[in-house]
């Protein structure tokens, strides 16, 4: 009998050294392209980053950008091509690379962007010279066509807070109030909400042609025209986090407001917790605090219904979070594994934890995405490591059967391929 084994890994059958740092790679949505961005190491706010695009046919780097600022909205992947962003002074320079590397269209003069690609819509604000108003231009991203304009103060333009997907034709804008914008027609509805002193967010979750959202005391279920279904009162929150999960909805309190202030960046500390709420009454199911001491540090994430990789010596063994159960990730990589009450069940230390990246067939690679090193394997699905990555390994990607990383300047390319045994 032949047995079909774990898709072996070839010699690199490519590799391309380019002009500066790999800091990260992303496919485009066909997979026959490579969005690279060039980014010195070490630096969160790097003003000489750069994007370019590799053709995955060609095996060539059809185009590099001009530096920009590599900062959170400094670039994003699209389906017809790379948004860019390039700050001038006090306003930006918008511009969409296609995949070809071509300019599709360019918005100067903008005091700020944000859009949602899944409705083919961007709002750019614009600074209108007259007072206190400021335009809003809703724009097509796929051509740059202006859609329609409105007008807004300033309060609206300090208090964007985020963008989602609402229909798809429409989107919700959270800024001093929540807002609904049509991609024809502009502003829709909008509706004022609490706003937290301690500079808690708000977290907005759309399911069902509804919106739920979280403001300062109450979570609040929003029919398609913004007017309020029901309203239940929440514990006090800090950072926070909603999700959606079918009939319920999960509220995560994370227990800390962190702010970019030099003195006391970190503030208003209570209990975290997790609440869970029914999506059609809002009737509150549970509520559980964790047993958490501020030394413990920070919550970065809290998962639940995942697959860890713990490494102890050579070898690795699966730790399966239940759906039940939760893993709490800290700020310094340490993971602490939490029971269905929150209670602490064990911790693992940053170093020894690893998540899973992608599979293929009975092939897993698993990595850590850490300040003192990356670090990457190819694991059987039954936890032996196959190959440990080389060690500078800063980014990887896998495109069909292809496997793509970097190290420093130069881009490897492996292929898969199975053996019978």
């Amino acid at each position: 009998m032949i047995f079909m084994s774990v898709l072996m890994i070839a010699q690199e059958d490519f590799s391309y050294k380019l002009s500066r740092r790999i800091a990260m790679m992303y496919a485009n949505p066909d997979s026959t392209s490579l969005c690279i961005l060039f980014a010195n190491p070490g630096e969160n706010y790097d003003k000489t980053a750069q994007v370019g695009i590799f053709d995955l046919k060609s095996r060539k780097l059809i185009y590099q950008s001009p530096m920009f600022s590599h900062r959170e909205d400094g670039f994003k992947v699209l389906d017809k091509g790379i948004l860019i962003s390039f700050q001038q002074g006090r306003q930006y320079s918008l511009r969409l690379i296609d995949w070809n590397g071509n300019e599709v269209w360019k918005e100067d003069g903008a005091l700020g962007f944000i859009y949602k690609n899944e409705v083919d819509l961007g709002l750019v604000l614009r600074d209108t010279g007259t007072g206190p108003a400021v335009e809003i231009n809703g724009i097509s991203l796929r051509t740059g066509d202006i859609l329609w304009s409105e007008q807004v103060d300033y309060d609206f333009v300090r208090n964007i807070r985020g963008i989602r997907q609402f229909s798809n034709s429409t989107v919700l804008l959270l800024s001093d109030k929540l807002y609904k914008y049509g991609r024809k027609n502009g502003l829709l509805a909008e509706h004022k909400y609490k706003t937290s002193p301690q500079g808690a967010n708000a977290s907005i979750v759309v399911s069902d042609h509804h919106a739920y959202m979280t403001d300062w005391k109450n979570l609040t279920c929003f029919d398609k025209n913004l007017a309020a279904v029901w309203s239940v009162s929440h514990p006090a929150m800090a950072r926070n986090e909603l999700i959606d999960e079918g009939k319920t909805l999960k509220l995560i309190n994370y227990g800390y407001v962190k702010s970019d202030a030099k003195i006391m960046p970190i503030h208003h500390l209570n209990k975290p917790y997790i609440a869970c709420y029914d999506k059609q009454s809002g009737q509150q199911l549970s509520l559980d605090y964790m047993t958490w001491k501020k030394q413990d540090g920070l919550i970065k994430s809290i998962y639940s219904d995942t697959l860890l990789y713990v490494k102890t010596g050579d070898a690795f063994r699966q730790l399966l979070v239940a759906k039940n159960n939760y893993a709490a990730v800290m700020e310094n990589g340490d993971v602490y594994l939490l029971d269905n009450k929150l209670q602490v069940k064990e911790k693992h230390v940053d170093n020894d934890v690893y998540y899973q990246m992608f599979a293929v067939d009975d092939l897993v690679c698993i990595g850590r995405w850490c300040p003192d090193g990356h670090d990457f394997y190819l694991l059987s699905s039954e936890g032996r490591s196959i190959r440990h990555l080389p060690d500078g390994t800063t980014s990887l990607l896998l495109v069909g059967s292809q496997l793509f990383y970097s190290i420093a300047e130069t881009l490897y390319i492996t292929t898969f391929t199975k053996r019978s045994d």
